[in-house]
């Protein structure tokens, strides 16, 4: 399945470091949930991306959009076209 994600020049997202670290003060509680260190966010297509930053307080103008091919079996549904995956399913 293709997942597309934002992310920085560092490989980070726009909420995070690529370790886990958390960039600045998030907006959302329910960023704050899940261990940030293991898992990616991205979306199931690229219109679920652009909705779902639509609606979001963070500042991606210098972020690219990466594409992963990550096994469906290995996607975790979030809702609203949101999903995660674990980050050693791309190292």
């Amino acid at each position: 399945m293709l997942v597309y994600r934002y992310e920085k020049p560092d490989g980070g997202g726009p909420w995070f470091y690529k370790d886990g670290t958390v960039r600045y003060p998030l907006p959302h509680e329910h960023l704050y949930i899940d261990n940030q260190e293991k898992y990616l966010y991205g979306c199931d297509s690229l219109k679920s991306l652009f909705d779902y930053f639509s609606t979001q307080k963070v500042d991606v103008n210098n972020c690219t959009i990466q594409t992963y091919n990550i096994p469906e079996k290995r996607i975790i549904k979030m809702g609203k076209g949101q999903v995660k995956f674990l980050k050693s399913d791309i190292e």
